[in-house]
């Protein structure tokens, strides 16, 4: 308005599921409105909304008529006298701007010789603008119902600085920030117009002793990237100094290779860090300083990958709304931030993409993958859990109800005698073997126990009965299905044990042999950590109860391939998406494979507070209104500290020896 930004958020408004409901902001511009004559600008992307992958034939079901604006600008005069002015015919559009072109996947094309500095301005030049086209857009977005946006916006939140710059060739630079991020980069260059700056952005670079580097030794490595291009072009105008930073567009890296000026025109570069402005409400610290680094690269996965939707990457030609990563990383997620109203907004996708029989989406908004699969639709009850149990938000468990029951009948509709089938993703990329069939019949049975916990607090009786019920249906086919007559399970592997100590699937008389086995599943690869998705999160609470906090100690600190720390040591600054993100190839060699920047293999990170700080809210008196102070103190650490500010203030622990 007149100039001036009415907010500092990015990416406005979100990123929903355009064809059932369409968010709104609201922004208060008194201070911005001047007497004599106003003038209203919007720069108008293409976002999440008609780019997708980048690709005419991308998945989206939504985007065919282009982006359009609706908006209105309220007054009320002191004399109480009130005037809206809203968008219609008079509005006037140009399409002959500096953004040349705008795509999350791709970049942005930014021409500084087209621009117009008074186009939000009284009095603008009208050259080149034309009459806007009223409801030119898809007739069903018409009648598409509006709410207002209810989370943290996007918007940058900090700053970085280059920690080291090279010149790997001649005319390209790279800057490394020390930190992978999600955002863009700020550069101040100066040159003769026409000069065009090219940024590639990347999370690793290519080395001697990467295996399958794709370019150059010191330029940035791409290949995971797949078909998102991640490169901003800027023209320049030609003045003494020009600074420019894309406004459309953003991604997940840590390196800029800048390319197309001379020696000396770079005058600087800066890391803009954008996420959903969730307040940081964790804090962890110990004598270990890899332990802490971990901590570190999982609180930065969080951080760029919470922004709008919690989403699998930040980097390559995906970055989707995927159920199944949040879901078993929510636990982790509600401590390191207070994530109450985004993760409500996501559930709220989630109702809204689930279709008529139970079946709750594999992502949100739903761009491809499926439905109806356990650990990914199980996200649809397993995080209105944590919201209940993390923020008392019984709010949550009210909205999420009747969708949660449609999905736990569902499951049960749609199984064997109880026993769900392989369809799905099992312990996606684990590195041990553990039947699909017997990773989603056990979270069909926890789906089911917390929904009946859920029931009891609505206050709803019957149900909750009821789905007790269905929980030790599900139970029993679990363990006649995979439980032998020695006591022994059907398959060996730290999920297979994990799931059926942490579900109480395991019939109570042979628990201490189970227990016994689950550390020989982490004993036998020699206390590397083995388990995939589904079974990562309850791997060290499990080790706790059965009294070996020794192990998942040693799990956490472990420094070879494959864990935590060898990720830490080849240069992670986040987490990878998979054990073999960073791959010990030998001989001084790696390769680099998939996502560097996925937070899924962080849910231990949970363990950080509940366990090494031992935070923990007690069951029946939510949003720890009760507090359960439980550290594990081991003398492989010389001490922990750290906090949680929950929602009746700050619960604080430090121990030493």
């Amino acid at each position: 308005i007149n100039g001036e930004a009415v907010s500092s958020h990015a990416f406005d408004p979100g990123r929903p599921v355009y064809d059932r409901e369409l968010p709104y902001c609201v922004y208060d511009v008194t201070e911005l409105l001047k007497s004599g004559g106003n003038a209203v600008g919007v720069l108008l992307g293409h976002g999440w909304y008609d780019r997708a992958l980048g690709r005419v034939d991308s998945w989206a079901s939504w985007g065919k008529c282009g982006p359009a604006f609706l908006g209105k600008l309220a007054i009320t005069y002191e004399d109480g006298t009130q005037q809206t002015v809203v968008t219609d015919g008079s509005w006037q559009v140009f399409t002959d701007g500096p953004v040349r072109r705008d795509d999350m996947y791709q970049g942005e094309f930014y021409d500084a010789r087209c621009e117009t500095e008074d186009w939000s301005m009284p009095g603008a030049t009208s050259a080149g603008w034309q009459a806007a086209a009223v409801n030119a857009v898809d007739e069903a977005f018409l009648e598409t119902p509006f709410y207002a946006y209810a989370s943290e916006a996007a918007e940058t939140v900090m700053t970085l600085e280059p920690v080291n710059v090279t010149q790997p060739e001649e005319g390209v630079w790279v800057y490394d920030f020390g930190q992978e991020f999600n955002g863009v980069c700020e550069i101040t260059v100066s040159g003769q117009a026409g000069q065009c700056a090219v940024m590639r952005y990347a999370e690793a670079l290519n080395t001697e002793e990467l295996v399958n580097r794709d370019d150059e030794v010191g330029t940035v490595w791409t290949q995971n990237l797949l078909s998102a291009r991640n490169t901003d072009y800027y023209v320049l105008k030609g003045a003494e100094e020009e600074v420019y930073a894309p406004s459309l567009v953003c991604r997940g890296f840590r390196y800029v290779q800048i390319s197309g000026l001379e020696e000396g025109q770079i005058l600087s570069v800066r890391g803009l860090v954008q996420q959903s402005a969730l307040p940081e409400s964790g804090r962890f610290e110990s004598s270990d300083i890899w332990l802490n680094r971990l901590y570190y690269n999982i609180f930065w996965s969080q951080r760029s990958n919470f922004l709008e939707t919690p989403t699998d990457c930040p980097q390559r030609d995906e970055r989707f709304g995927w159920t199944g990563d949040i879901a078993v990383f929510s636990s982790t997620a509600v401590y390191n931030m207070d994530a109450d109203s985004f993760l409500r907004r996501f559930l709220r996708g989630m109702r809204q993409e689930q279709q008529d029989d139970g079946a709750y989406p594999d992502m949100v908004p739903h761009s491809g993958g499926g439905f109806g699969h356990n650990v990914w639709g199980d996200a649809g009850v397993i995080l209105t859990w944590e919201l209940y149990q993390q923020y008392a938000d019984l709010a949550a468990v009210e909205d999420n109800y009747a969708a949660m029951c449609a999905w736990v009948d569902y499951l049960e509709k749609n199984s064997e005698a109880h026993l769900r089938d392989a369809q799905g993703y099992g312990d996606h990329l684990s590195g041990q073997s553990t039947p699909g069939e017997a990773v989603h019949t056990a979270y069909s049975a926890y789906s089911a126990l917390l929904l009946s916990k859920m029931a009891n607090a609505l206050g709803k009786e019957a149900d909750a009965a009821h789905y007790r019920e269905v929980y030790e249906a599900f139970r029993r086919a679990w363990q006649d299905a995979y439980v032998l007559e020695d006591g022994m399970l059907t398959d060996i592997s730290q999920t297979m044990y994990a799931m059926a100590l942490g579900f109480g699937l395991y019939p109570e008389e042979g628990r201490e042999e189970a227990e016994e086995m689950l550390a020989a599943c982490v004993e036998w690869p020699e206390w590397h950590p083995a388990a995939g998705y589904a079974g990562l999160p309850w791997l060290l609470p499990a080790l706790e109860e059965a009294g070996r906090t020794d192990l998942a100690y040693r799990l956490l600190m472990q420094d070879t391939y494959p864990s935590w720390n060898y990720e830490t040591a080849m240069g992670a600054t986040t987490v990878a998406e998979s054990w073999d993100g960073y791959r010990d190839e030998r001989d001084g060699k790696y390769s680099l494979n998939g996502s560097l920047n996925h937070y899924a293999l962080g849910s231990v990170g949970e363990w950080f507070y509940t366990g090494i700080l031992g935070i923990r809210p007690a069951e029946e008196a939510p949003g720890f209104k009760r507090i359960i102070l439980k550290p594990q103190i081991r003398n492989c650490l010389e001490y922990a500290s750290g906090s949680y500010e929950s929602v009746y203030g700050e619960i604080s622990v430090r121990w030493e020896i």
